[in-house]
């Protein structure tokens, strides 16, 4: 295994977590069945946490660790302040590795992120496939609501990398590189933009190889 340090200056603060890998990091190397057959045997030793009503109206606001002025609001039995700080961070080492950021403009939107965590899924009038396919009154398991504002459902193991929220941060990603969030994903049909690539896609389940092997 290996100890990755993650040290960024900007604007007078600094961002420094360190992030243990496993050897897991080649689970590159594991087959997608190997790893759905040690998610599901993992998730049958787990406890399903479920927020009741009563929970879901006692929502708090706390603020990240390592990140400038983001937030994430939670109810009490939601995704814990230290798993969300270290996915977030786990998820700009990799996105600066794989992408660039030369100005700085992924780091200061993560920087001034607010994430509020639900328990159901959301209808949306319209939304778009990965391959661009459109779709009405379709359920979402996330959105990227504004620059700085995403919505997630959680899993019901408060586990990251079984929630859309790799898959939004690429969307604020995009959204501070190139002011648009790219909507319709690997597609041109929507405004005819073509920034979410392939990459993109296979960077998200790199993303969440990684958290699933932090147990994140």
């Amino acid at each position: 295994m290996r100890l990755i340090g993650i040290a960024k200056e900007k604007g007078g603060i600094i961002m420094k977590h360190y992030v243990l890998v496993a050897a897991v990091l080649s689970s590159a190397c594991i087959a997608p069945q190997e790893i759905a057959s040690r998610i599901n045997h993992a998730n049958k030793s787990r406890e399903i946490t479920i927020c009741t009503t009563e929970d879901i109206n006692e929502v708090e606001m706390q603020r990240l660790n390592y990140f400038k002025d983001s937030w994430h609001i939670v109810s009490p039995c939601e995704v814990g302040l230290n798993r969300v700080s270290t996915a977030m961070t786990v998820f700009y080492y990799m996105w600066e590795e794989e992408f660039g950021d030369p100005d700085k403009k992924v780091l200061n939107s993560l920087n001034r992120l607010t994430i509020k965590w639900g328990e159901d899924d959301k209808v949306m009038p319209t939304i778009y496939s990965i391959s661009g396919v459109r779709k009405k009154n379709a359920k979402v398991r996330g959105l990227a609501i504004t620059k700085s504002d995403i919505w997630v459902k959680r899993s019901k193991y408060s586990l990251i990398y079984n929630t859309a929220f790799i898959h939004e941060l690429v969307h604020i990603s995009l959204w501070a590189t190139v002011d648009t969030p790219d909507a319709d994903h690997e597609s041109t049909v929507y405004k005819g933009e073509n920034y979410w690539t392939t990459r993109h896609t296979a960077f998200i389940i790199e993303v969440n190889r990684m958290l699933w092997a932090l147990n994140i």
